[in-house]
């Protein structure tokens, strides 16, 4: 190998690390990879993880660390002049599931675009967003025009340190597309639908003229846990709302009732998923919805292939 080339390599390793993509822990993004232009940090930068985050968030800890918190870096930076201060926290989540999940969480489909990272949310003063295994939350101190065009470009240049973004989870794809609410996917890790043995739920909400209704796709360890969970289920509804005696032909096993908060619903299991359709307002339609899920969920891989 030549000399130059040896060189070149070398230039080029350096300068990726230099970057700020390439770390493990938040320890090392600072300094220098975190050099911002225009910027000066204000004090320094204090970490947290597991066992002791509560100091920083009280009580919302536990639900960060639900989502697979491991790590969170905050700060303060300033513009050259002082007239304008930005708090800073990243939180490193483990994966981009568990950072697209606390990302869903805490943030309402109204200020939600595409505008930094993965998705992000834009609120007054603050700019969230998730990118890879990463939420971050800026907050300025004061929402002039001229304070949020700053938040902006400090948005950008602390996303350019973060690894590349990571994507929405794949199973939305087989959600329907029609009536759908526009960054509506949430990611809920416990408590789905408030029972506490539903884990690892995909929604989406959707709007059919004037009347609303959601779609809940859990996932949970295998299909004998499916079934275990889905009975439990149709007790809750059954004790708590009501069962519809009539049959439906879809999934392994299936029911339709009411739920008293979302009123009309259709639960359906196939293998370990579970789906829950609630408050759909045409229910002689939602067998062909749940029907049209279920085959999508088998042509991407989602279910094991059955013979014919």
């Amino acid at each position: 190998m030549s000399v130059i080339r040896k060189n070149l390599i070398l230039f080029l390793l350096i300068a990726f690390s230099l970057s700020g993509k390439n770390f493990s822990t938040l320890r090392e993004l600072f300094p220098p990879a975190m050099h911002l232009d225009n910027f000066k940090l204000d004090g320094e930068v204090v970490y947290y993880d597991r066992d002791n985050l509560w100091e920083y968030i009280n009580g919302a800890a536990p639900g960060y660390v639900a989502y697979g918190f491991q790590e969170l870096a905050t700060f303060v930076v300033l513009t050259p002049d002082e007239k304008y201060d930005y708090a800073v926290d990243i939180y490193d989540m483990g994966d981009s599931l568990n950072a697209f999940g606390i990302f869903s969480q805490e943030t309402s489909v109204e200020g939600r675009t595409s505008d930094f990272g993965s998705a992000c949310f834009q609120s007054a003063g603050n700019i969230y967003f998730w990118t890879n295994r990463f939420y971050v939350k800026l907050m300025a101190y004061d929402n002039s025009e001229e304070s949020l065009r700053i938040l902006k470009e400090l948005t950008k240049q602390i996303l350019e340190k973060l690894p590349d973004p990571g994507k929405k989870p794949a199973i939305f794809s087989v959600f329907p597309e029609h009536y759908r609410i526009e960054n509506s996917e949430k990611f809920t890790k416990n408590d789905v639908l408030g029972q506490d043995y539903f884990h690892n739920g995909y929604s989406l909400d959707y709007r059919k003229r004037d009347q609303s209704y959601k779609i809940f796709l859990i996932e949970t360890e295998n299909s004998a846990s499916a079934q275990q969970k889905f009975k439990k289920y149709r007790n809750y509804v059954k004790n708590s709302g009501e069962l519809n005696p009539e049959s439906i032909q879809v999934g392994e096993e299936s029911f339709m009732g009411k739920d008293l908060f979302y009123g009309t619903l259709l639960a359906v299991r196939e293998e370990k998923f579970i789906l829950i359709i609630l408050g759909y307002p045409e229910m002689e339609k939602v067998e062909s919805i749940a029907s049209g899920i279920f085959k999508k969920l088998s042509e991407r891989g989602f279910l094991k292939a059955k013979n014919n």
